[in-house]
This record gives structure tokens, sequence and C-alpha cells, in this order.
């Protein structure tokens, strides 16, 4: 499964480069957070023991800050210390006024990625601040 995963996230950076080069940015961000999410696909299915899977969630992680960057989205990453620990997130910021903020945790199956789609850009596009945590799990 993270072979085709790898193909289509091959052919999507491709895709994405060239359209960079032509002064498509919003298309290149797209075909970025679409090369994102052909390992993420992946690896919902894959055996996260598999030696090939750690590459495939730094290769999903390294896409996604690329795209988000191209559509001019105001993503940040961020830790969230708890206790001894400090997971992973990303925070959206509409501006620096006090705003309602939209909470998202993930764990288990998830990735901080994934809460971008179920929660982030959604809230952020309601005029929310959004914070999406990924615990572990």
């Amino acid at each position: 499964m993270l072979i085709a995963g790898a193909r289509a996230f091959q052919y999507l950076r491709e895709r994405a480069a060239t359209e960079k080069a032509a002064g498509g940015e919003l298309s290149a961000g797209l075909s970025q957070l679409g090369a994102c999410f052909a390992f993420r696909t992946s690896l919902q299915y894959a055996d996260p023991g598999e030696p090939k899977f750690a590459e495939a969630v730094s290769s999903m992680e390294a896409a996604f800050p690329t795209g988000v960057a191209l559509l001019r989205i105001p993503l940040r990453s961020i830790e969230a210390p708890f206790e001894q620990m400090s997971p992973p997130g990303y925070y959206l910021e509409i501006d620096s006024r006090p705003r309602p903020t939209l909470v998202m945790a993930g764990g288990g199956d998830t990735f901080r990625e994934d809460l971008f789609y179920f929660a982030g850009f959604p809230g952020w596009k309601r005029d929310y601040d959004v914070l999406m945590v990924d615990l572990p799990g």
C-alpha cells in the first residue's frame, strides 16, 4: 500500500513543482496537499512496524506545510506542553484580535495534518482561531 502512495506522492510533488514554476501557486499548493494525503491515505492501511512507515510519515509531514504556505494559510507548528510531554500540533490565527478559539484534539489513528481538514481549515474560514493537537496513541 505504501508503494502506491509513494507513486502518487511523487507524481503530485512533480506536478506541484511544474505548476509553481509556471506561476500557479494555488495549483501548486493544492498539488502539494494532494501529495501529502497520497501518503496519508496509504498510512491508514499500513503496518506501523513496516520499515518504510516512518519514512512515509516524514514525507507526508514535509509536503503539508509546503502546500499550506503556497496557499498563504497562516499555519504554524506548535507543541502543547502537557504533564511530561509536548504533543505536536498546529495553530491557525486569523489576526491578533481576541477571537473564539476552536480546539481539535486527535490521536489514535489520526495525524495532526488530518485535524487541519476536520476542523482547522473550516474553522479558520469561519473566523475562528484554531488549535489542533495530536495526542499520543
